[in-house]
């Protein structure tokens, strides 16, 4: 199992389709998502999925800077 996975909403989106979430339970020791993450999949998660603040825009706006966009939110939840 692995220890920990930072996840994007795509991935949420997947496993929610096939009302499967738990199977992201089962591979991974701990379950982490940003707040936006979170908006853009529309839907309650359960509690063993850790919301987790976005950091500040100073480090978004660097990373943004370097790389794609879209992934910037989830990848600076590592800083945290």
């Amino acid at each position: 199992m692995a220890e920990i996975i930072i996840s994007d909403t795509s991935c949420l989106i997947a496993y929610q389709r096939i009302d499967r979430l738990d199977i992201l339970q089962k591979l991974f020791h701990e379950v982490i998502i940003t707040e936006q993450v979170l908006s853009e999949f529309g839907y309650a998660v359960p509690e063993w999925i850790k919301v987790k603040s976005a950091p500040p825009r100073s480090v978004i706006a660097f990373l943004k800077r370097s790389i794609w966009e879209k992934h910037s939110y989830t990848a600076t939840i590592t800083l945290l």
